[in-house]
């Protein structure tokens, strides 16, 4: 039975499909959080509300899946090579603030400069990181802080969605030419720019 629900509620989402594991033609299909979504060239009417309210869906999203969890359970990393639940909330906010927010707006200010440092994954070319297996030894930023992070870089995101100038919408695979920020994706990625926000 709960497999004919999830199915009636994906057909009506897309993302809810492609994260319950169910294909376009209603089959299973291999688990896949990275929702990759169609490039849209032009500006239409609408395009920017929808990517507003899409970003704002996926970043409550994330954090539902959470939400059941105490602190404590947040900051477990149950071997080397996976990371607690509260330093990947974390990353995908670094990330946006990382590739989108420090290059393409020049009023962003960082949150704490330190989460540069703990919440970069392998991204080389954005500097030093924390080593992986070691994350789960970090008990600050505490789950409270990350939220207020969270909170701060999904408003200024929104803010950028609507901002941003038409030059650089959707925003650009690359940044500014005045920016020494590295291009989304370079040296590697997590995906965190295809639907884990």
């Amino acid at each position: 039975m709960r497999r004919a629900r999830d199915s009636a509620y994906a057909r009506d989402d897309p993302d809810v499909a492609a994260l319950a594991g169910i294909s376009h033609n209603g089959g299973a299909q291999v688990f896949d959080t990275a929702v990759q979504q169609p490039a849209h060239p032009n500006d239409g009417p609408g395009e920017r509300q929808a990517a507003s309210d899409r970003f704002a869906r996926i970043r409550r999203d994330s954090e539902a899946l959470a939400a059941n969890l105490a602190p404590e359970d947040q900051a477990i990393q149950s071997m080397p090579d996976v990371s607690p639940t509260k330093w990947h909330l974390a990353h995908t906010s670094w990330f946006f603030e990382a590739f989108l927010l420090e290059p393409f707006d020049p009023g962003y200010r960082v949150f704490d400069p330190a989460f540069a440092y703990l919440f970069n994954s392998y991204y080389e070319a954005a500097g030093p990181r924390h080593p992986r297996p070691q994350r789960g030894l970090l008990s600050r930023p505490t789950v409270a802080d990350i939220a207020a992070y969270r909170d701060h870089v999904t408003a200024a995101m929104l803010r950028l969605i609507d901002n941003v100038g038409a030059a650089a919408w959707p925003i650009s695979q690359s940044p500014p030419a005045n920016s020494t920020q590295p291009r989304a994706g370079a040296a590697g990625g997590t995906g965190c720019g295809r639907g884990a926000w």
